[in-house]
C-alpha cells in the first residue's frame, strides 16, 4: 500500500495493458517514486555535460540571427556526442533543477514533492477560477460533474498549466462543450534548465496524474498533451484498468539531444482511440497512434525559421485549439510516404479531419499528411 496524500492506493491493484513502456517498471516505479521524495541527488561529470551542451545548442538556435543550418547540425553532433558518455540514469531519475540556473544543472538538491504537481479543475461555472483538485479526489470539488466527458491538458517543458494557448484551449472547449477540463500544472518541475533533468520527471508527473485517471470514468476521458507532457499522458494512461477513451499528442518530445529516450512513449495501446499531430524536428517522427498527422511534412512549419525550433514545435498547440472551433477543419489525406504525398500520389485517398473532431468525424486509422496556412486560421478551405 502506498499513500498518496491522505489518499491510499494498491499498487498492485492498478494494471497495465499494451505496450505503452514496461508495465511492471511504472508501476514499482509509483512506488519507488515515494522512496525518493525525501532523498537528494547530485549529478556527475557526464549529466553536466550532456546539460551543457544542450543548453549551449537550444541558446544558440533559438537567439543567434541568420543561424545556418549546418552549424545547428554541428552542435546537435556536439550533443549527441556527449551523451556516450553517460552512465545508467536510472541513479538520477526524479532529480528537481530547483532554481533553473548552470549551478543546479551541476548539483541539483531538490527532488520533486506531490505539491510540484497540480490538477485544476474548469467547468462553465467556474470558468476563470480554478477548483484545485487535492489528493486525487473529484468529489472534493463542487463544480465536478461525473456525468460530461472530461478533458485533461497536459502543458510541456519550460511551460506552466496557464500558458496562453492552452488556456485558450480550455477557454474553447468550455465555449463549445459542456465538459469537465482538468489542467495538469507541474511547472516546478518543468521550468528545470536541464532538459534531460525534465524528461525524467515525466514517469513522476504521469504516475500522479494516473492515480487522478483511476478515480474518474475511464469512458468518459480524453487527454491531450503537449511535448514532454504527451508522455506524461501516456505514462497516466497505460497505468489504468480500463482504457482511458482517447489521448491526443501534439507533437510529442522526440528527445533527440540524449540517450536513453523517454521510456514511456504515448503509444496506441495507450488508450482506445491514440491521435498524434507532427509539427518539428524536436518532435518523435515516430508512427505512435491509431492516427498519426503529419503537418506541412512535420518538420518545419510555414512562417517558422528553421533556427526558431520551437515555433514550429508550437504550431501543433494553436492547429489543435483552432481545430476546436474551425468550420473548415484540417482535412488530412491517408498516404504512403511524405514524397507521395508531395508529388499528389495520394489526392484520391480517403481522408479524415486533425484535432478535436478526429474522433466524432469516424476516427479513422493510418499516416495521414496535411497542408495548413502560414498564419490564422490555419485551416485552408477546399473551395
Amino acid at each position: 500500500m502506498v499513500w498518496v496524500g491522505s489518499v491510499p492506493f494498491n499498487i498492485n491493484k492498478i494494471t497495465t495493458r499494451g505496450e505503452c513502456g514496461n508495465g511492471a517498471t511504472v508501476l514499482n516505479g509509483a512506488a519507488t517514486s515515494m522512496q525518493y521524495i525525501h532523498k537528494v541527488h547530485r549529478m556527475s561529470k557526464q549529466h553536466v555535460l550532456l546539460c551543457a551542451s544542450f543548453v549551449f545548442c537550444i541558446s544558440f538556435i533559438q537567439s543567434v540571427p541568420g543561424f545556418n543550418q549546418s552549424t545547428v547540425y554541428s552542435i546537435l553532433i556536439i550533443a549527441l556526442i556527449s551523451t556516450k558518455f553517460l552512465p545508467d540514469t536510472s541513479r538520477w531519475r526524479h532529480i528537481r533543477n530547483g532554481v533553473g540556473d548552470v549551478v543546479n544543472c551541476i548539483k541539483i538538491t531538490h527532488p520533486p514533492t506531490l505539491e510540484d504537481v497540480k490538477f485544476y479543475l474548469f467547468t462553465r461555472n467556474n470558468k476563470k477560477l480554478a477548483e484545485e483538485i487535492n489528493d486525487f479526489n473529484v468529489t472534493t470539488v463542487k463544480y465536478f460533474n461525473a456525468s460530461l466527458n472530461t478533458k485533461i491538458l497536459i502543458h510541456g517543458y519550460g511551460q506552466a498549466y496557464n500558458n496562453e494557448v492552452l488556456l485558450k484551449m480550455k477557454d474553447e472547449y468550455l465555449y463549445h462543450q459542456i465538459v469537465n477540463v482538468i489542467m495538469v500544472d507541474w511547472h516546478n518541475l518543468s521550468m528545470s534548465f536541464c532538459y534531460p533533468i525534465v524528461s525524467d520527471y515525466t514517469e513522476f508527473v504521469g504516475q500522479l496524474t494516473g492515480y487522478l485517471l483511476a478515480k474518474l470514468p475511464a469512458k468518459k476521458v480524453h487527454i491531450v498533451g503537449f511535448s514532454l507532457g504527451a508522455h506524461v499522458a501516456g505514462i497516466g494512461a497505460q497505468m489504468q484498468k480500463t482504457k482511458v477513451l482517447r489521448v491526443t499528442g501534439l507533437d510529442p518530445a522526440g528527445n533527440p539531444f540524449f540517450t536513453p529516450p523517454v521510456r514511456y512513449n504515448v503509444n496506441k495501446t495507450c488508450a482506445e482511440n491514440v491521435d498524434v499531430i507532427h509539427t518539428s524536428i524536436i518532435g518523435s517522427t515516430k508512427h505512435l497512434g491509431h492516427a498519426d498527422f503529419f503537418v506541412n511534412g512535420g518538420f518545419l512549419q510555414p512562417a517558422c525559421a528553421t533556427t526558431n525550433v520551437s515555433c514550429s514545435h508550437r504550431r501543433s498547440l494553436e492547429l489543435y485549439v483552432e481545430s476546436i472551433v474551425s468550420n473548415i477543419g484540417f482535412k488530412a489525406v491517408l498516404c504512403d510516404s511524405l514524397n507521395s504525398f508531395e508529388n499528389n500520389k495520394c489526392a484520391n485517398n480517403t481522408f479524415t479531419f486533425m484535432g478535436e473532431p478526429w474522433l466524432s468525424r469516424g476516427a479513422k486509422r493510418g499516416i495521414f499528411y496535411i497542408r495548413t496556412n502560414a498564419k490564422e486560421p490555419f485551416a485552408i478551405s477546399d473551395n
